[in-house]
C-alpha cells in the first residue's frame, strides 16, 4: 500500500440550499405560454368568461391597424418590384435600339447604294428607303407602346388583397 496515494479519511459534504418558496413535493403548475395569444384573451382568462365590448373594439382596432400596415408594406414592395421591372425593361430597350440603329444606318446606306447602282438614281433610292424605314418605325413604336400601358404597371395583387380585406372587415362588423 505504499505505492497508493493517500486517501482522505474525511470528505466534506455540502447541503443543497433551496429558496424558501421552493417546494419540491408540490412544484407549481406550469404556466401556459402567452406568446401569440391576444391580450384580450390573456386578460379574459384572468378576469371573466367574456371580454367587454371596449376590449373587443380595442382588439379590432389593433387588428385593423396591423392589417393596414401589412397591406401598406405589400403595396410598397409591389410598386418597387414593378418599377424595377419597368426600369430594367427600359434599359434593355434602349440598348437594343442603339445597336439596331447603328446596324440599320449601315444597311440602309448599302440599300441606297444598291438601288442607285441599279439605275434608280441616288435621290429616288434615298426617298424610297426612307419611306419604307419610316413605316416600319411607326409600326414598331405602336406595338411597343401597347405593351407599356398603365394597366401593366398597376399593383394588381395589392388591389385584390385590399378588396378581400374590405369584405372581411364588413363581415366582421355585422
Amino acid at each position: 500500500m505504499e505505492d497508493c496515494p493517500a486517501i482522505p479519511t474525511r470528505v466534506r459534504t455540502t447541503r443543497l440550499r433551496l429558496a424558501p418558496e421552493t417546494n419540491l413535493t408540490n412544484p407549481p403548475a406550469p404556466r401556459r405560454p402567452t406568446i401569440g395569444v391576444p391580450t384580450w384573451r390573456r386578460n379574459h382568462e384572468q378576469r371573466s368568461r367574456h371580454p367587454s365590448l371596449a376590449t373587443l373594439v380595442s382588439e379590432l382596432a389593433q387588428q385593423v391597424t396591423t392589417l393596414l400596415q401589412a397591406e401598406g408594406r405589400l403595396l410598397r414592395a409591389e410598386i418597387s418590384e414593378k418599377a424595377s421591372k419597368a426600369g430594367a425593361g427600359a434599359v434593355e430597350i434602349l440598348g437594343g435600339a442603339i445597336c439596331l440603329l447603328a446596324a440599320l444606318l449601315v444597311l440602309l446606306q448599302a440599300l441606297v447604294i444598291a438601288l442607285a447602282s441599279a439605275g434608280l438614281g441616288a435621290g429616288w433610292s434615298s426617298l424610297l428607303v426612307g419611306v419604307i424605314v419610316a413605316l416600319l418605325g411607326v409600326t414598331l413604336l405602336r406595338n411597343s407602346m401597347a405593351g407599356m400601358t398603365v394597366s401593366e404597371l398597376t399593383p394588381d395583387r395589392t388591389q385584390d388583397q385590399l378588396k378581400r380585406d374590405a369584405r372581411v372587415i364588413k363581415e366582421q362588423l355585422r
